[in-house]
């Protein structure tokens, strides 16, 4: 199975080296949240995903969309 979108930017955000709580301060989000987004307790919005991504400097279009 292809990985989604959100377990592709979660192996982003590992390989960029950064703390949570230094995206958290990037996307202007709280730390906790940056959490529950690297653990996969919820399914993120799309407005999540877009934060986190510019925090870590990855394009959301340079990562491939799952196909059906």
């Amino acid at each position: 199975m292809t990985p989604g979108i959100a377990d592709q930017l979660r192996a982003a955000v590992r390989a960029s080296g950064l703390t949570q709580a230094e995206i958290a301060d990037r996307a202007g989000m709280h730390r906790p949240d940056v959490a529950r987004f690297m653990s996969g307790a919820r399914d993120p919005r799309a407005s999540t995903i877009d934060r986190i991504a510019r925090a870590v400097g990855v394009h959301i279009r340079a990562i491939p969309r799952r196909l059906k």
